[in-house]
């Protein structure tokens, strides 16, 4: 595993790895919880499978900077899809303190009517962890036959190959998908995979 980009604000760091994923490079946010507790603002890293896709990721991600932000409250593409949340979880208005509901999207304080990101709140009150729901579940993730992952077993570039096959270098059958999903749940367990490429 590779991490492309430390310290970068958990909502952004979402956006940036399903532009990848996207574009068929397969990264995806991992969460810093230490500070929690600390009342410091979490921040995320964006971890690539492999750091073989890096100049790639770099170049894409210059791309998405250049693309005009969809505001978050206009629901685009990359924004969490808020009505996933918890009914029974609340946020509090950075304004008055006055509670709502985090599910209800609200574009401001029901109270004093201050602007507010329900997703920012969410993060800040919750941690990121909480707007995992909000995101498509790793079963949903589409990978694309060129998408760059090594083999598991001796480390080959699989690049341009298609999502299941057999491994030029060393004659191991491979599926794709079950390599990018065994990235994100050890990311979600805190685990890291070894880079074949560097063992």
């Amino acid at each position: 595993m590779y991490i492309l980009l430390r310290d970068v604000e958990p909502l952004d760091a979402q956006r940036i790895a399903s532009y990848l994923l996207a574009e068929g490079v397969i990264a995806a946010p991992v969460h810093d919880m230490t500070a929690m507790g600390y009342n410091a603002r979490p921040t995320s890293r964006v971890m690539l499978l492999d750091g073989r896709d890096k100049e790639l990721a770099a170049r894409l991600v210059a791309e998405l900077e250049q693309l005009p932000r969809t505001p978050a409250l206009e629901g685009g593409e990359d924004e969490p899809d808020l009505s996933q949340l918890d009914r029974a979880m609340v946020v509090r208005c950075d304004s008055c303190s006055a509670e709502m509901r985090a599910n209800a999207g609200h574009a401001a304080c029901p109270v004093c009517s201050a602007e507010v990101d329900i997703a920012d709140l969410v993060v800040q009150q919750h941690g990121p962890e909480a707007l995992e729901a909000c995101y498509p579940r790793e079963d949903s993730i589409v990978v694309k036959p060129g998408s760059g992952v090594p083999c598991l077993k001796c480390g080959y570039w699989l690049a341009g190959l298609g999502v299941v096959g057999v491994c030029p270098e060393c004659s191991t059958t491979y599926d794709k998908k079950r390599t990018v999903e065994m990235f994100l749940r050890r990311l979600s367990q805190g685990r890291y995979m070894a880079d074949p490429g560097t063992t």
